[in-house]
């Protein structure tokens, strides 16, 4: 026993097993390949883009959805590992989506191609996040964050 009042405690030190981590259900992987496939389908989107747009307003643009582009990869990615705060952040971002694609009328008047991309894109991301809010992928969630 150490006589100085500012030794620190005594503790016993040990390495806390490593907890397998469980797989994700069959819904969980499923919705996360759907919404990796309407993020590559934004991101094609977004290389169509570029040619209809002034050079200043191109700028802005592109740098505002490549960031945005970068943290909907990460949600994905973070979905794909279990963090159920990711899941909830994508819902709420795909709301915020199709309430703007719904009142906000599109001012470069697209082509074919981009209304196809756009079309499976939103199909990919609502059926994806439909799956992640399954009970099975629920409770995975869950068990993930407890």
């Amino acid at each position: 026993m150490n006589d100085n009042r500012f030794a620190p405690p005594e503790a016993a030190v040990a390495d806390v097993p490593a907890v397998p981590a469980e797989p994700p259900p069959a819904k969980v992987v499923l919705a996360v390949r759907l919404l990796w496939a309407g993020w590559v389908a934004s991101v094609v989107l977004i290389c169509l883009h570029r040619s209809g747009l002034v050079a200043a307003v191109a700028v802005v643009a592109f740098a505002l959805e490549l960031l945005y582009m970068v943290f909907a990869g990460y949600l994905n990615f973070c979905i794909g590992r279990g963090r159920n705060w990711a899941r909830i952040t994508s819902l709420v971002l795909a709301g915020v989506g199709l309430v703007s694609v719904a009142f906000v009328p599109d001012p470069l008047g697209k082509g074919v191609a981009e209304h196809v991309l756009n079309g499976v894109g939103w199909v990919c991301e609502v059926v994806g996040l439909a799956l992640l809010f399954a009970p099975t992928a629920s409770a995975w969630f869950k068990r993930q964050s407890a």
